[in-house]
């Protein structure tokens, strides 16, 4: 697939042979879509790439490890993911390794683990001191967060431990511009020649969430030959079902999506609040 951001892509890659990064953006800028974009191009050159979502294991520390641990064990069959129970294991099997390749551990939602005095006690000093050494040993670290890492504190057994002491140079990822989207769009299958063409560029390059709203467009809209009138008016209709589904999200994250909540939640209409009435309720 044809990267999203080509030039910053690239850039990034770069950076890399240098430093480790912190990428900070707001929500719905097409942050996972930039990973899987980088780590194309990491592999390409030769280097061995590990993901993780931070966000789902913000309290699960030995979850975490094990999602390492099989991404490990599927790039190198002879070390096996039973046998990685920590930081320390993962990062002396990646050194180990035979293919002795330069290793990039891609942490999205890095945040999970800031400003979070309920974080698992696992996440400790030696945890982020470790993600450090990893560092410095000529593999490379890149976090994901919506602000930058250094604004952020760290908690540990629930104790405020002061700022980020991470190692990491800060990238804010710029927003996406009208060629990158149309570049999106046409990869999309959708058509040049159509006289909306334009209009459907501008809406999504003028939303708060560009790509997260390309995302969730394109199985909906059927960009057929109506008149720009009626290409505009279901645009408005799409950004209005967008921020209904926004809300939903939110809540249902937050409640754990169970039966009785999504049943409160539809009864009581919550899910018309706009996503950032909720989430000054729910702080």
């Amino acid at each position: 697939m044809h990267p999203l951001r080509p030039t910053y892509t690239k850039h990034l890659y770069q950076r890399l042979n240098k430093n480790s990064l912190n990428i900070y953006t707001p929500q719905g800028q097409g942050q996972l879509r930039l990973l899987a974009d980088l780590q194309h191009l990491a592999q390409e050159q030769g280097n061995n790439v590990l993901v993780c979502n931070m966000k789902d294991y913000a309290e699960h520390y030995h979850g975490f490890i094990q999602q390492l641990a099989v991404q490990i064990e599927a790039n190198n069959p002879n070390i096996k993911a039973e046998a990685l129970q920590t930081l320390s294991n993962i990062f002396s099997a990646l050194e180990n390794s035979p293919k002795k390749q330069r290793q990039l551990l891609f942490l999205n939602n890095f945040d999970a683990l800031l400003d979070n005095p309920q974080l698992a006690p696992h996440y400790n000093v030696d945890f982020f001191d470790a993600l450090n050494t990893f560092n410095h040993k000529g593999h490379r670290l890149v976090c994901i967060t919506k602000k930058p890492y250094s604004q952020s504190m760290i908690y540990i057994n629930g104790l405020e431990q002061g700022n980020s002491w991470l190692n990491l140079k800060k990238e804010k990822l710029p927003a996406l511009t009208y060629e990158q989207i149309e570049q999106e769009l046409l990869q999309q299958k959708y058509k040049h020649y159509h006289s909306g063409f334009n209009l459907l560029i501008e809406t999504i390059e003028a939303h708060p969430q560009p790509y997260q709203f390309l995302q969730f467009i394109y199985p909906r809209l059927k960009f057929s030959d109506e008149k720009d009138t009626l290409l505009k008016d279901r645009l408005a209709q799409l950004q209005t079902e967008f921020k209904h589904d926004e809300s939903l999200s939110m809540l249902k994250t937050v409640f754990h999506d169970s039966k009785k909540t999504q049943d409160f939640i539809m009864a009581t209409r919550l899910y018309k609040l706009p996503p950032y009435l909720i989430n000054w309720l729910l702080k």
